[in-house]
């Protein structure tokens, strides 16, 4: 066979590989024994934040609650509520009482956050949010107006202990905020009060304020379906009441993780929890005890996304207001491992 009429056979060959290999069997390297491809040369790694996982439970993190947990990711909260039958008392300059003001006030939030781990046991996370409050009737529009919170929040998070079923983190937080506010009936009264529109008249007021606070987060993996969780913080913080001194906050919650996925194979998760603060974290003005509590609803098919619908009812005691309001919150969360 002339040389020429090698060529093509030789080629042919070569990209079949070594002589011997069969379907189903992989050489080795160094002559070592074939394996079978039943047998993974190498566990693949799960994408996600494996640290999540304590005693087999992958935790359900919640979009309100801070998290213990330190791997790196991306997550976004968008929400929406409303508060039903607000009263508030309509006065005159005298301060005689005229009446009350009823209506419905509606809630808006946005939040993103961004969280980066320098090392097996810290992270670092910062988060930009907004928040609006507007009544949605003449009267309750009149006597509440808008209001909104915009501010920035710093967070370094360290792990403190970690076991197979236990984790405790530490997290220290500096949070300065915004808050915006436009009153009709407040500026029609401080036009009375000057005697008439002046340039000192502010349509739009605005106050400014920062809280600080350190804290510790623990987490426990029950069974491999259930993780249970609490919370607690400690700080200086501007209620932005009626003056603008600090004052001392206290807060602290407890949670539950519930993942259906171990015991039935559906993708589905739960998660419960309580939280009780002096006054709001957010810097608005709530400016006495707040309470919520939550229930949430997740997909939990994959182990890096994650995406879920909470439902939070607060009590919200917010200054000027006879009682503290009754609300109801939805918030769509998505949260990105990587």
């Amino acid at each position: 066979m002339k040389s020429g009429a090698l060529m093509p056979l030789v080629a042919a060959l070569c990209l079949a590989g070594p002589l011997g290999a069969q379907e189903g069997v992989a050489p080795t390297q160094g002559g070592g024994q074939p394996t079978s491809e039943s047998e993974p040369v190498q566990e693949a790694q799960l994408p996600g934040d494996p640290s999540r996982i304590l005693g087999g439970h992958q935790f359900i993190p919640s979009a309100r609650l801070g998290d213990a947990f330190l791997g790196s990711y991306l997550r976004s909260n968008t929400g929406g509520g409303i508060a039903q039958n607000v009263q508030a008392e309509l006065r005159d300059l005298d301060g005689t009482l005229l009446g009350n003001l009823e209506g419905n006030l509606a809630f808006l939030m946005l939040d993103v956050e961004f969280q980066y781990q320098l090392a097996d046991w810290l992270a670092l996370n910062a988060s930009y949010y907004g928040t609006g409050r507007v009544g949605t009737s003449g009267q309750s529009a009149l006597a509440q107006g808008v209001t909104s919170v915009f501010g920035f929040q710093a967070e370094a998070r360290a792990r403190i202990l970690r076991t197979e079923s236990v984790q405790l983190t530490g997290a220290l937080r500096a949070q300065p905020s915004t808050v915006y506010r436009f009153t009709p009936l407040d500026f029609a009264q401080d036009v009375l009060d000057r005697g008439g529109l002046s340039e000192d008249a502010e349509i739009v007021q605005s106050e400014d304020g920062l809280g600080l606070a350190l804290g510790l987060r623990g987490v426990w993996g029950v069974r491999d379906w259930l993780g249970l969780g609490a919370t607690v913080e400690t700080g200086a913080a501007n209620p932005l009441a009626d003056d603008d001194d600090s004052e001392a906050r206290l807060s602290g919650s407890v949670f539950a993780s519930i993942d259906l996925a171990p015991r039935t194979d559906v993708p589905v998760g739960f998660i419960l929890s309580y939280h009780r603060d002096s006054f709001s974290e957010r810097g608005d003005d709530i400016a006495e005890e707040v309470r919520n509590l939550e229930a949430g609803v997740f997909y939990t098919g994959r182990s890096d996304f994650l995406v879920g619908l909470q439902v939070t009812r607060s009590r919200l005691p917010i200054r000027d207001l006879d009682e503290a309001l009754q609300g109801t919150m939805g918030t769509l969360t998505l949260r990105y491992w990587f």
